[in-house]
């Protein structure tokens, strides 16, 4: 049961912890229940739980990734309803100000490619300049403003959903005691599947260890997909 534990996310490793242990009560086998490696493996994933972020990195990265794109749509209604008028009425007020609109939403620079990093300044900088009293008198000649209202909402609620993730990711880190829980709740882990490795062929363990190998599959391939372990479906028994 080789199991590269450092793989694995900080949820799918308290998650792989909670399904050795269920897996574990819920066999047969009841010496492995008073071992010290089955017991210290049960004291370090209590230590550990409390640490795990509820929300994984993964719906806050998507939910950032859906908050941008609100964004980005509204940015491409505004600018395609610009460069209409710019077109189409270059020396009216309302082409003026289509211009000038587009000049704005130009100094974004490329919104569409680049890393998370440039999309957020580009998209700031976007935003600030269309609020910007220089061009309110634009955005009423546009009667866009009603569209500027909804890209600013959009941008506060992508800019509060980028900070939730930024400071989850940094959570487990900061803690003071997480430096030294995830390695003890690996440590324990390893012992405790050594320990059943070691023991696969007496009598009574062989069950066991065929469960708890199960739940090392799934472990794997949470690596090998890049999912989360409590995305993919459970060993059938693993459940409480």
């Amino acid at each position: 049961m080789k199991l590269n534990l450092r793989r694995l996310s900080t949820r799918s490793l308290a998650y792989g912890a909670k399904l050795f242990i269920n897996v574990t009560n819920n066999n047969e086998q009841e010496a492995v229940k008073i071992t010290p490696p089955f017991t210290l493996l049960v004291s370090e994933y209590t230590a550990y739980a409390p640490l795990v972020p509820r929300v994984s990195n993964k719906e806050l990265k998507e939910k950032a990734a859906k908050a941008a794109e609100k964004v980005l749509t509204d940015i491409k209604n505004i600018k395609k309803f610009a460069t209409g008028f710019a077109a189409m009425y270059p020396d009216t007020d309302k082409g003026l100000a289509a211009t000038a609109i587009l000049k704005a939403i130009a100094k974004g620079g490329k919104l569409y490619k680049g890393a998370a990093g440039e999309l957020d300044s580009g998209i700031t900088t976007v935003v600030r300049e269309l609020k910007s009293p220089e061009m309110a008198q634009q955005i009423a000649a546009m009667e866009v403003t009603g569209h500027v209202a909804t890209l600013v909402e959009d941008k506060a609620a992508y800019d509060a959903a980028n900070v939730q993730r930024i400071n989850a990711e940094s959570d487990l880190a900061q803690t003071d005691s997480a430096s030294t829980a995830r390695p003890k709740l690996e440590s324990a882990i390893r012992d405790y599947l050594a320990l059943v490795t070691a023991m696969r062929k007496a009598d009574g363990w062989q069950d066991l260890y065929a469960d708890l190998n199960e739940v090392v599959k799934v472990l794997k391939r949470s690596i090998r997909e890049n999912k989360e372990a409590e995305e993919l479906p459970p060993p059938a028994d693993a459940t409480e």
